[in-house]
């Protein structure tokens, strides 16, 4: 009994007008009855072809994987996939894996183990491509033609302050007036001269809804306030389209892939209900360009930073703050003496109101650098605990990175197999007599999008191994060992911001910092361990508490969120008194 799987994808519900996903079941279905095929899933996919990766291709694989089907029915090749990428690794991943029988409603079984089959399969992925890729030019095209006879096609963006209607050839933009009334107010207080800073604390301040906020009110969605920033200010000043032109064709690539900024000559203007006059307009631009930015100076007293970058801030992670939430050093004075430390930037933001401020205080720059140079000593004393931790972080990053390397190891397999056809189309066409130049031709442009396709192939394994999960290496323990023998001789070879790094980046220490009734508490992450610092002396000796670093709790956090490991490292560092120090005051 032939068990099958009918497959059929759309890119959007514009596209394949005349081939729905229901037409294509439909057809595949008679396919499949008159075949004699007994028919297990009806999968469809409203994704592009352009990927590997998609959720209804995805249950395709899980199904042939788990023995539940052992044939593929689809329309066409260019449902199946889009690019001579797509299908080797479709080619490899999956069809010579599991012995998978492929049918094309449109051409029956396809052959894919012969070397005649195989061409014929790969000429036909890249006639897929060829077509894919002149669609869109083509649709590009009627696109500019539109905007060009003075027509707004619906693919245009949605604006802040205004609001599409109709379709296609009929978009319109009107303008929201609660919105306009924002935008005339900035550009009016920026020509006036108010400092953008003051503009984006007023407007949060008083819970004007920002650009996103006011986008997500009109869809229905929930009506919270968000947060001004000079940022969001500058994206309004700047853009033309509030004094009545709005630039398209600015940008060629689609999905933020090989994103180019097309010549202004390029840009094709739009007419749209203008919010501001021009003349205002140009004001703002002039008190713009009288703005003077001051950035700080990243000069070389960062460079006395032992824990410069690897400083995480747990109150921006906990509120769900975008980026890192690195706690960035600085220098005052205070008394006339420069002082160092660290603060998290979210909480000097002066437009800003002060309850959204992030509340950590300022942490002492020597305080931290020193209780964390202490703990990497009481390590190098230690060296079981180094083994123990780095054997267990070694285990347990390897099972993390399982699925991933996995991928990884199946895109390897499939570039394998574009370069061997890649090699034989070469001998191929090395045997071709000399007038056989239509068959040169064709070898040539097989073999320009196999390029292409190992080329992409090779990209999607930088950016998975990109994802992978640091696990210790050798190297690491040679540098650990390579000071350890001297600082416990009292030599002190470690002796400079620099080489101390070098053993802090070795040893993948990480700090996390929050604070508590106005005072830095911080954490110490090393390979899984948790261990908080001590940041000021606890008891007279300046030795800390008696009873070491805070236990783990019986959830596995530290109490301020941090997820903690159960290393046979980490258990002795919280039974064991030798990680248990303080920090002396710098001097």
């Amino acid at each position: 009994m032939t068990r099958a799987i009918l497959y059929a994808r759309v890119s959007s519900d514009e596209q394949n007008k005349g081939s729905s996903p229901d037409d294509q079941i439909r057809r595949c279905a008679e396919y499949a009855r008159v075949q004699g095929f007994t028919v297990v899933a009806e999968i469809r996919d409203d994704y592009t072809g352009y990927e590997f990766e998609r959720p209804g291709f995805d249950k395709v694989r899980e199904m042939i994987a788990k023995k539940e089907a052992d044939t593929l029915v689809c329309l066409s090749g260019d449902r199946l996939a889009r690019t001579v990428f797509v299908v080797g690794r479709i080619s490899s991943e999956l069809l010579r894996r599991y012995r998978v029988n492929l049918h094309f409603v449109s051409r029956g079984r396809v052959d894919y183990d012969s070397p005649e089959g195989e061409f014929i399969m790969l000429m036909e992925a890249v006639g897929n491509q060829y077509w894919g890729t002149k669609a869109k030019e083509v649709m590009k095209n009627g696109r500019r033609a539109l905007v060009q006879d003075g027509i707004k096609p619906g693919q245009g963006p949605t604006l802040y302050g205004y609001v599409k209607s109709g379709d296609r050839k009929e978009t319109r933009y009107h303008i929201v007036e609660e919105a306009a009334v924002t935008i005339r107010r900035i550009f009016k207080e920026v020509a006036d001269g108010c400092a953008i800073l003051a503009i984006a604390r007023d407007l949060t301040k008083e819970g004007v809804p920002t650009p996103s906020q006011a986008a997500n009110m009109q869809k229905g969605k929930r009506k919270d306030y968000g947060i001004w920033t000079p940022k969001i200010l500058h994206r309004i000043l700047k853009n033309e389209a509030y004094a009545g032109t709005l630039w398209l064709n600015r940008t060629t690539g689609t999905h933020g892939k090989d994103l180019q900024y097309n010549p202004r000559e390029k840009w094709i203007p739009v007419p749209l209900p203008a919010i501001v006059d021009r003349a205002l307009f140009d004001a703002a631009q002039e008190a713009l360009a009288g703005h003077v930015s001051v950035l700080r100076d990243g000069g070389a007293y960062r460079q006395t930073f032992l824990m410069a970058g690897i400083i995480r801030c747990e109150h921006c992670a906990n509120r769900g703050r975008p980026g890192n939430n690195i706690v960035t050093p600085s220098m005052r004075s205070s008394k006339g003496r420069p002082f160092a430390y660290y603060i998290c930037s979210k909480s000097i933001l002066s437009y800003l109101a002060k309850e959204e401020r992030c509340p950590l205080p300022s942490v002492p720059r020597d305080k931290l650098d020193n209780a964390v140079w202490r703990f990497v000593e009481a390590l190098y004393e230690n060296p079981d605990a180094i083994l123990a931790s780095f054997q267990e972080a070694q285990a347990e990053r390897r099972r993390e990175n399982a699925a991933t390397e996995a991928k990884i190891a199946d895109l390897e397999h499939t570039l394998a197999d574009q370069r061997t056809k890649q090699e034989n189309l070469w001998l191929e066409m090395a045997s071709l007599p000399k007038e056989a130049t239509s068959a040169k031709t064709a070898l040539h442009n097989v073999l320009a999008r196999l390029d292409e396709a190992i080329a992409e192939g090779v990209e999607k394994v930088r950016v998975l191994s990109s994802t992978l999960l640091p696990v210790p290496d050798d190297e690491s323990l040679v540098i650990f060992w390579e000071y350890r023998d001297q600082v416990r001789e009292g030599l002190q070879n470690a002796d400079t911001v620099e080489k101390k790094r070098r053993v802090i980046d070795a040893l993948n220490v990480t700090v996390s910092v929050h604070g508590d009734a106005g005072k830095p508490k911080a954490t110490l992450h090393w390979w899984g361990i948790d261990t908080p610092l001590a940041l000021e002396d606890d008891t007279p000796d300046g030795q800390g508490p008696d009873s070491g670093p805070k236990p783990v709790e019986p959830n596995g956090s530290n109490g301020n969120g941090v997820k903690r490991y159960p290393h046979s490292a980490g258990r002795m560092a919280c039974e064991a008194p030798f990680l248990s120090f303080a920090l002396d005051e710098a001097t």
